[in-house]
């Protein structure tokens, strides 16, 4: 097996471009992101000349701008004109556009269609009158699929507020911005994503980009969503499309844009940002991205592509069509809120991943709760569940792509319930009659009876000891039940002993006669009323008049209630775990890091091992392994502490021992950031 090298995500070309032969440069597909400033206009032309345009900026922009720059390039007919959605910075030149160069040389215009709510602005009226004017504006479907020629086909994944596989986007009809239109474009092995300006958060927009995520899968570039603002590409959208380059359509604006939280997300996800001006927002974080101030234009044979801006020109080597093979990576797994019948159990990845726990009462396990969601940060809830139980359980999460990531064996124990009869009693005023401790143990009208004190006030006053098995700091809940009666009716007051405090504190207080009453109390904070030995103490105080009296105890009861407590994970992998059936390089972990990091990879038999790291311009910079390593699951320690912030490749050479043929060499990207 042979696995080409992903190697040297940015290299600046240089004159070999200018010596390729124009028959290559034919087949390419362009992707202009034209410099409107605070607006967008994208212009793509297929390998065969088909022309779609997306967008044409604001009022003006059209005539000012658009046109100008497709008469530079000797375009005079455009095969599709789309409207992304119906704002003034998206379609107030597209009246333009379509005036400028004739209704009959436009070959159809798609749209949202007419659903509510509509704009009531000039710039759309006007638009609208255009766009009708060539009797070929259409509806944008779902689904459909536009072919550009050339094997490069346009798909709508999202449109009108609804997303493909998903349906209508919850709130998606508060803001025309939500209604926009998702295209993923497919040429070969190289795909792109252009969304108009749908958003990733619901308090202000809808969350179009959270389902939508995993419909698009990874692609080699994207447009930044809604200009780069605050309320757009959220970190589940970024990490899910894996883009290597982000532009960002922009100019000087009063809305913040480009956010910094937004800059941040791609540059986190090592993706390289090109802003097309400058806005008024954050800044590119170092390394990850220009200020073109120019139009960006992309240009792709449908493998590796170009970027360029200006007189630069940026290389990437695009995904080679290769499928996302590379599982989520699990970590901060954990259970909480232990109760005797649930528990939450909780984790994150790497990338957005659905959510499913395995658990049972061994390692078999043979029960699962699962959330299909695409998310990072994972929760689900056990219930049903047995108290004063051990619950063996793992986790998985299955990335976009179809990889699954299984974490290794945990356990829990839930909380349970106990019951205790008193152990002992103890007379502090008053005479033993007759009975003992053990006719407290079963309500059955056989009596552990006190006499009272025979001079003045007379009274009667006693306490039932137990000590409980388990451990004070795990007791929740505390319930006392008590059943008796007395000679005559008196005052019953029960206490429960304090040994925090030393004292006595009272829990119920009521007149009992000659009939038996049963008493229940609970205490939600016990850890005072219980010793460091698990020692509990009810007393049962009666206060008569001047005539004698018994008190005579039927039932006493302690019931504890405990929380459940997560027990040691196993941490080592099964002998299945640890043979690979692939040879394998996995993406590091944690990424981005500072300054330490953990690379894995699989061997599938013993072999000769190279693992070396470059910078970005293909200068190793430090080498890991180079020497005959067993089969196996291997993982090296890379320690960047005397390197500077950046983007790094690590690449990974492995021959197998009497098969040179099956040498695998294969790269990935990972990021220092101090």
């Amino acid at each position: 097996m042979h696995i080409v090298s992903l190697f040297l995500k940015r290299i600046l070309l240089t004159c070999i471009i200018i010596f390729l032969p124009m028959v290559l440069l034919a087949q390419d597909l362009e992707i202009h992101h034209i410099n409107a400033g605070q607006a967008d206009a994208t212009l793509i032309i297929s390998p065969t000349g088909t022309t779609m345009l997306i967008d044409a900026g604001n009022t003006g922009n059209g005539t000012n701008i658009v046109i100008p720059y497709l008469t530079s390039l000797g375009i005079t007919y455009l095969d599709f004109v789309v409207c992304s959605h119906y704002h003034a910075d998206h379609l107030g030149g597209l009246d333009e556009v379509i005036n400028g160069i004739g209704a009959s040389n436009i070959g159809s215009v798609y749209d949202r269609g007419s659903d509510a709510p509509l704009p009531t602005t000039v710039a759309f009226n006007d638009y609208v009158t255009a766009a009708n004017s060539t009797g070929r504006r259409y509806t944008v479907s779902l689904g459909q699929v536009l072919d550009l020629g050339g094997g490069v086909t346009m798909t709508c994944l999202a449109t009108d507020g609804e997303v493909i596989n998903y349906g209508v986007v919850s709130g998606a009809t508060g803001s025309e911005n939500d209604l926009s239109i998702g295209w993923l474009l497919d040429y070969n092995s190289f795909q792109y994503f252009t969304g108009g300006d749908l958003g990733g958060e619901d308090t202000y927009y809808a969350d179009n980009e959270t389902p939508l995520a995993p419909q698009v899968g990874d692609v080699d570039a994207f447009k930044i969503n809604h200009h780069g603002s605050q309320y757009s590409t959220n970190q589940t959208f970024v990490n899910t499309l894996q883009p290597e380059v982000g532009i960002i359509p922009v100019g000087t604006n009063t809305y913040g844009h480009p956010a910094q939280v937004v800059l941040d997300r791609p540059a986190t996800a090592n993706s390289y940002m090109y802003q097309v001006a400058t806005g008024s927002g954050g800044t590119i974080p170092a390394g990850s991205g220009v200020v073109a101030n120019i139009h960006v234009i992309i240009r792709t044979s449908g493998t590796s592509y170009t970027v360029s801006y200006g007189a630069v020109t940026d290389n990437y080597p695009g995904d080679g069509g290769a499928p996302d093979v590379t599982p989520p990576v699990i970590s901060g797994v954990n259970v909480s809120s232990i109760t005797t019948t649930s528990a939450v159990i909780n984790w994150t990845t790497d990338e957005a991943s659905n959510s499913v726990v395995e658990y049972g009462l061994t390692t078999s396990y043979g029960s699962t709760t699962s959330n299909s969601t695409m998310v990072t940060s994972h929760s689900i809830t056990l219930t049903s569940l047995t108290a004063n139980t051990i619950y063996h359980y793992r986790v998985k999460s299955t990335d976009a792509a179809g990889n699954t990531a299984t974490d290794v064996d945990h356990s829990f124990q839930t909380g349970g319930t106990f019951s205790y009869s008193p152990t002992g009693t103890t007379i502090l005023l008053g005479t033993l009659k007759s009975g003992s401790y053990t006719n407290l143990a079963t309500n059955n009208a056989s009596y552990y009876v006190v006499n009272s004190t025979t001079s003045g006030t007379r009274k009667t006053d006693w306490y039932g000891t137990v000590t409980v098995s388990q451990a004070p700091s795990t007791i929740t809940e505390l319930t006392i039940t008590y059943d008796g009666k007395n000679s005559r009716s008196v005052t019953q007051t029960l206490h429960l002993y304090n040994w925090t405090t030393s004292t006595w504190t009272q829990i119920d207080s009521r007149s009992v006669g000659t009939s038996d009453v049963t008493i229940t109390n609970t205490q939600t904070s016990p850890v005072n009323y219980i010793s460091s030995t698990g020692q509990i103490h009810l007393r049962v105080l009666g206060t008569g008049t001047t005539k004698n009296f018994t008190c005579s105890g039927d039932y006493m009861l302690f019931t504890v209630e405990t929380s459940g407590t997560s027990l040691s994970k196993q941490v080592a992998l099964s002998s299945a775990e640890n043979q690979p059936t692939t040879y394998k390089l996995h993406q590091n972990f944690p990424n981005p890091f500072n300054p330490t990091t953990m690379i894995r990879f699989d061997l599938v038999d013993d072999a000769r091992v190279n693992l070396t790291v470059y910078d970005i311009l293909g200068r190793e910079v430090m080498n890991l392994v180079d020497n005959e390593q067993k089969a196996g699951v291997q993982n090296v320690m890379f320690d960047g502490s005397n390197l500077s912030s950046g983007v790094y490749y690590y690449r990974l050479t492995v021959t197998p021992f009497g098969n040179q043929a099956n040498t695998l060499i294969e790269t990935k990207k990972l990021m220092l950031t101090k």
